[in-house]
Parts: C-alpha cells; structure tokens; sequence
C-alpha cells in the first residue's frame, strides 16, 4: 500500500501541462472547437494550428472536409504536450483557446509551478 501512495503523491505533483493533449478532458477540446473552427481569412483557425503541429497541406485539407477539424487536429497530434499545445496556440495569435486551456491546468494542477 505505501508504493501505491508514494506513486500517487510523486504524480500528484507532476504538472498538469508536461501531460499529453490527450490527457485533456472534452470539455476543453470543445472550447478549442468552438474557437478554432470557424475559418478566419487571416489567421488564427484550425488550418494554423494544424501548420505549426507539422501537418502537411495535404492534410490540413483533409482535416478542413471533416465535421471539426479541430477535433482532426487535436486526435492527429494526441501525443504532443499540452505546453506545446499552448506555445503553438499562442503562435497563431489565439491567446484566448490558451487561456481555456491554461484555466484547466490552474484548476487541476497541484504542482509547485501551477500553485506559485
């Protein structure tokens, strides 16, 4: 029982945002969907995201003909950190998908970095 504890409290104080993007709940890739779908002519939308995650144009028009791309996206690079998640959101200039996100890691972290 006290490995079992001792493996429980070392994860305990892992931070939230070294997890990968898969380890987000759905709530969060909703709020990403909502924001990143919608096709903006400048800049900004799934395509981008979709760019600076290392997809190819190829497969960003594929993601583009799904019914949330941003969902496409998000499965395509499911073993990515949520810390690059929120680099690259911030690249396309969506500080505010990365404040959803960022507000979940606030809300659930227990590390010493998410708590200072």
């Amino acid at each position: 029982m006290c490995f079992l504890y001792l493996i429980y409290k070392l994860a305990s104080q892992l931070c939230k945002a070294k997890n990968v993007i898969a380890m987000l709940p759905f709530s969060v890739w909703r709020e990403l969907m909502i924001k990143l779908d919608p096709l903006r002519p400048l800049k900004g939308d799934f395509r981008d995201l979709a760019d600076k995650m290392g997809f190819d144009v190829k497969r960003i028009f594929k993601f583009q003909a799904m019914p949330s791309p941003t969902q496409a996206v998000l499965k395509g690079c499911m073993n990515s950190t949520i810390d690059d998640l929120m680099i690259k959101l911030e690249e396309i200039g969506r500080d505010d998908a990365k404040r959803d996100v960022e507000r979940w890691i606030r809300a659930n972290c227990q590390c010493a970095r998410c708590h200072n």
